[in-house]
């Protein structure tokens, strides 16, 4: 399968899990819920990842059926005529990022990578490749302590 993400910080967070994405359209900071969920309607076997943040109000999401619950804060759905997949982070990715850093007791790695492990120090990244690098190493170090990681790491690679 070949994912379509939303944001360098999705991509980060799939190259933390040892997967080395392939894209099917541009990736662009600025792509959004809509180009992934465009890139959804007309391709098959594809797997999306967006954020939650706020509503969803894309007609694709509606052809979506609720597969999995990862945790409380990640969801999968599966839209069964084309075969694809959506991973739906119920709040921003960066959120995510600053909770299970902290719920990993991994703040002084986060600080030593020069993060101050705050939403905005995470979304301003954008697409600086070496605080890309950094990230993706605080990720693969909080994958390993935090449950809800593992999880949808371990769904992604079955």
């Amino acid at each position: 399968m070949k994912y379509i993400v939303e944001c360098f910080n999705d991509q980060c967070l799939l190259e933390a899990f040892g997967i080395n994405p392939s894209f099917e359209i541009n990736h662009k900071y600025t792509q959004g819920k809509g180009a992934v969920f465009g890139a959804l309607k007309t391709q098959k076997n594809r797997i999306g990842i967006i954020d939650f943040d706020n509503i969803i109000d894309d007609e694709y999401f509606g052809l979506c059926k609720l597969q999995e619950n990862i945790s409380r804060e990640i969801e999968i759905y599966h839209e069964l005529n084309n075969n694809n997949y959506l991973i739906v982070f119920k709040r921003k990715i960066e959120t995510m990022f600053v909770e299970e850093t902290k719920n990993s007791n991994r703040i002084d790695t986060a600080r030593k990578l020069g993060f101050d492990n705050t939403v905005g120090n995470y979304h301003n990244i954008k697409s600086d490749k070496e605080k890309l690098n950094k990230l993706k190493s605080l990720l693969t170090t909080v994958i390993n302590h935090s449950p809800n990681l593992q999880s949808l790491k371990k769904y992604l690679l079955q």
